[in-house]
């Protein structure tokens, strides 16, 4: 059985890896980003686009754990 110290480094380390896990989807979700960005300037398409942020949003929340909603679309919409 491990000590509550033991356990809290566990959980830590698990903390450590979603993190970093976070941190490259998030990098390649900017470098995807400035592409599209590239494309919407060649073709004269408008930067932003409500219906489609909507909709990204929407789809994460109905995937966020119950409870975890609101904070699920604050912090997409930051992404965005």
């Amino acid at each position: 059985m491990q000590t509550p110290k033991e356990q809290l480094a566990a959980l830590r380390a698990q903390l450590d890896t979603v993190t970093a896990t976070l941190t490259e989807s998030f990098n390649e979700r900017q470098r995807i980003s400035a592409e599209i960005a590239v494309v919407k300037a060649n073709g004269n398409i408008a930067i932003t686009d409500d219906v489609r942020e909507r909709k990204v949003v929407e789809t994460a929340v109905k995937s966020a754990t119950p409870g975890n909603e609101s904070a699920t679309a604050a912090f997409v919409r930051t992404l965005i």
